[in-house]
């Protein structure tokens, strides 16, 4: 469940943003897997 959610709030910003924010997400993407 968790992983369907991050996924939806990565994929959303990501469009808005463009791909110069998809690096900045990937890292925070990243850091919550190594967490969680």
């Amino acid at each position: 469940m968790a992983y369907f959610d991050v996924s939806d709030f990565f994929f959303v910003p990501v469009l808005q943003l463009g791909e110069g924010q998809f690096y900045l997400w990937g890292d925070l993407c990243w850091r919550i897997l190594f967490m969680g």
